[in-house]
């Protein structure tokens, strides 16, 4: 019976994958990484069976194309993502999936731009390149951040 692999993030030549049934199995990881590397495309597969992971790095941009060498080698029962949008690559970061922080983190692109927020910045940069970073640039930092990430954009 094969190990399940469940994929966890793709980036341009890097394929991550968690094998938690084998954790610890240093002699699986060892042979896997061997096989793996046979493939093609692959450049170099790094291990940590303490956690139960495989980082493949390959030559092609996308992990399609090793993804199916990989089914069709039946090395692995891979599992993967419900959905990958390649257009926004923090959608394959599971971190930011499984976050409720990556929420908040997608309702402030562009509140970074208002003029409170650059005169703010502005001013917090100024007063840390004067070295003045304890008293005036981190209170300035710390009010920019909050009309950053500030929930109601109409104040």
């Amino acid at each position: 019976m094969r190990p399940k692999a469940h994929i966890q993030h793709q980036l341009p030549h890097r394929l991550r994958l968690q094998v938690p049934s084998r954790k610890r199995d240093d002699p699986f990881f060892k042979n896997i990484a061997s096989r793996i590397e046979q493939l093609g495309h692959v450049k170099r597969v790094r291990v940590n069976s303490l956690i139960g992971s495989l980082v493949i790095e390959h030559t092609d941009h996308s992990s399609d194309g090793l993804l199916e060498k990989l089914r069709d080698s039946e090395l692995l029962d891979l599992t993967g993502p419900e959905t990958t949008d390649a257009a926004d690559p923090l959608n394959n970061v599971p971190f930011l999936k499984a976050n409720p922080v990556s929420d908040n983190l997608k309702s402030v692109q562009g509140r970074w731009r208002e003029p409170l927020t650059l005169l703010l910045l502005s001013l917090a940069i100024y007063q840390i390149v004067r070295g003045d970073i304890m008293a005036p640039a981190l209170p300035l930092l710390w009010y920019a951040l909050e009309l950053i990430v500030k929930k109601d954009p109409g104040l």
